[in-house]
């Protein structure tokens, strides 16, 4: 017995189990009273929970980050990020039970409009579930925004692959977690030096296929995929059938002005980035300098649908989160040295000297009146500090609030959770700041860290790069529980074992 100690502790230092560190940051003010929280401040709620709250049909919509994805990716239920062992958690059931696992319910192909180049497409999957619990319609949405610049790496990078890169095997050969490659065209194979294995996987990897999709979304090529990624929310909107191939663009002024349909964002990578992008640009803010992404005509005619939208989104849980080093692309010129990052209790100074007068203030008791002020006043010392640094969480805390109070002025924002989960050990993710302490207060957004392990730790020295930014979507314990269950600061996930 005595021998099985040291092999426990070598064990231990070779694996480095943990279980995730939940790390809220809010603090919250005394108008935020316990009847207008859903849960308290240090609690996350999962997708069950927000499930369980809608009054009607919820969404729960997947976007990857950088390198290749295929359709399936998210809602193959075995391959996919939403496994069956994720729906078991969720208390969901496909309403198609005896469809095949590997074929969506719905798939519709989205093409570059800008160009009409057969090869350039954005494609959407949805499957559609019943929730146990309450019978209600549960939306699972994939959208694979991929196909929109792989072509353009294949043509620009594919000379600098030193092995072939060939499309992945039939689904039933595959694992869980395996790239889903069953879309892509051969390419690569042809560099004619010698390029040693390691770094032949960064290179041809790392760089060529994955950063080399971060370097075409920050360019100018960017604005295409936001205006295909706002065009599939369009349709997931209005509930369109997603079957065959879009012949226009989804017009916002046919979206019903009024829904109460649960939205969630499940994003990886540079996924997260698009989201908020595409989100601030449907709001009306500008997230690139000098360019329309946006047909403005469009979104004022489809204003109420989209202030529904940005109300009724309740969560974003976000993978291997990188908005703080993508934020650097995004500084402007005029920032100076003195400028952003922004911490908010200085806001809350600043904001404490400003008056808002507004008229729908008197309508209310004074404590209520004066806690609205308090927030509008906050929102604006917020808007005026991020002038020049955009930060994106900023801005669509602070955009949410103003264009959810235009219907309901003065009124407490509807809570969004912004969950952020990161591997200390990914290079390519990073933890959201202490900056945004006390967002809460003002624009109802609450944010909160999660940090887990994705790999094994050997020996404390190494842990495998490409698991450590990859093993979120198989990390049942760590990730997925939280995103399915919730959980509470300093607490483990109150949920049922996933497997």
């Amino acid at each position: 017995m005595k021998s099985m100690v040291p092999l426990l502790a070598v064990s231990t230092s070779l694996l480095g189990c943990a279980s995730p560190v939940i790390k809220p940051m809010t603090t919250p003010q005394e108008f935020l009273s316990a009847e207008s929280l859903p849960l308290s401040p240090d609690s996350i709620p999962g997708l069950r929970t927000n499930i369980q709250s809608a009054e009607d049909r919820t969404v729960i919509l997947f976007l990857h980050g950088m390198g290749d994805a295929c359709p399936g990716y998210a809602i193959d239920e075995k391959l996919g990020w939403l496994s069956i062992d994720v729906e078991k958690s969720l208390h969901i059931q496909r309403s198609s039970p005896n469809s095949d696992p590997h074929k969506a319910d719905d798939t519709l192909t989205i093409p570059d409009f800008d160009t009409s180049d057969p090869k350039s497409t954005l494609v959407v999957q949805r499957n559609r579930y019943t929730s146990t619990d309450t019978g209600k319609e549960v939306d699972a949405v994939e959208v694979t925004w991929s196909g929109l610049d792989r072509w353009l790496k294949d043509n620009q990078l594919g000379y600098d692959i030193s092995t072939r890169r060939l499309p992945s095997k039939p689904p039933d050969q595959l694992n869980r977690g395996d790239s889903i490659l069953n879309c892509v065209d051969a390419v690569g194979g042809g560099y004619d030096q010698s390029r040693v294995p390691v770094n032949r996987f960064f290179k041809d990897g790392l760089m060529d296929r994955n950063l080399a999709d971060v370097v075409v979304y920050v360019g100018s090529y960017g604005p295409k995929i936001i205006r295909e990624f706002a065009d599939a929310i369009c349709r997931v909107v209005k509930d369109d059938p997603l079957n065959g191939q879009a012949t226009e663009r989804c017009d916002w002024s046919k979206a019903p002005s009024t829904f109460s349909t649960h939205f969630m964002f499940v994003t990886h990578s540079l996924g997260s980035r698009i989201v908020y992008d595409t989100l601030l640009e449907l709001s009306g803010k500008h997230t690139r300098p000098d360019t329309l992404v946006l047909e403005p005509d469009g979104l004022a005619k489809g204003g109420a649908a989209i202030r529904t939208l940005m109300s009724n989104t309740k969560a974003i849980y976000m993978m291997a989160n990188q908005l703080p080093m993508l934020g650097l692309a995004y500084a402007s010129p005029k920032l100076t040295s003195s400028e952003g990052p922004i911490r908010l209790e200085e806001i809350s100074r600043q904001a404490s000297s400003r008056t808002v007068p507004t008229e729908a203030a008197t309508s209310l008791q004074p404590s209520s009146a004066t806690a609205a002020k308090r927030r509008q006043a906050k929102r604006l010392a917020i808007s005026s500090a991020n002038e020049h640094y955009d930060d994106p969480i900023l801005s669509l805390a602070t955009r949410r609030a103003d264009t959810v109070s235009q219907a309901i002025p003065l009124s407490t924002p509807p809570r969004l959770d912004i969950v952020a989960f990161s591997d200390a050990n990914d290079l390519l993710s990073y933890s959201l700041p202490e900056w945004y302490n006390d967002l809460a207060d003002a624009t109802g957004v609450y944010v909160t860290n999660v940090f887990v392990h994705n790999g094994i730790r050997w020996l404390w020295l190494l842990e495998n790069p490409q698991t450590a930014h990859l093993g979120y979507i198989t990390n049942q314990r760590e990730v997925w529980k939280v995103i399915a269950c919730g959980a509470t600061k300093n607490l483990k996930p109150s949920c049922e074992t996933t497997r």
